[in-house]
């Protein structure tokens, strides 16, 4: 039996000056858009522990973990047409920390000819910020805006690997992925 765990503190701080722009309308208007300064700390405490149980040809493991994510410069200040995907992008100053936890499991069996491995997770993330269409139009480019919700990530992997012992030059493998991502109404994700 291997027992692991680990703590984590971080610490983010974004200090932005008040900024004027002028803005270039489809129309030949221009306009001095102001972007107000900024000031945001945002910390976090992380940790992450785990058992592994080993036998013979079977390896149990089990983790349980936590992680943070601090809302980056884009999705705080962002007021306009991003030129890269054509969408005017407005970012909300109001966002918080990206907090999760996350559990997970998986079984390995290995012999010499045969391996199989199932791995399901469960991961639940309070305020994740997530890009939004809003319906609406500016200077002809949809409008998407930053928002947050809880949100719930589930799935797993699942694989196998095959080598006959008379065929050594033979290899059968497979494997599969799936993760299904939902917000705290049962709605998917974008």
């Amino acid at each position: 039996l291997q027992l692991q765990a680990g703590i984590r503190a971080d610490y983010r701080e974004i200090d932005s000056k008040e900024m004027r722009v002028e803005d270039h309308h489809e129309d030949g208007e221009e306009e001095e858009k102001i972007i107000n300064a900024l000031k945001k700390s945002y910390n976090g405490l992380t940790f992450s522990s785990g058992a592994v149980y080993k036998m013979k040809k079977i390896k149990l493991r089990a983790n349980i973990s936590s992680g943070f994510r601090a809302p980056n410069t884009s999705e705080l200040l962002s007021d306009g047409v991003h030129h890269g995907t054509n969408r005017y992008i407005k970012g909300s100053a109001n966002l918080t920390n990206e907090n999760a936890t996350q559990i997970d499991f998986s079984l390995d069996y290995q012999d010499e000819h045969f391996s199989f491995s199932i791995n399901p997770f469960y991961n639940v993330i309070q305020n994740y910020i997530f890009l939004s269409p809003t319906s609406t139009e500016i200077d002809s480019s949809p409008v998407f805006e930053y928002l947050q919700s809880n949100a719930f990530l589930y799935g797993g992997e699942l694989g196998f690997h095959y080598h006959p012992h008379k065929i050594h030059w033979l290899h059968i493998e497979s494997n599969l992925s799936s993760v299904f991502a939902e917000d705290r109404n049962g709605n998917s994700l974008p």
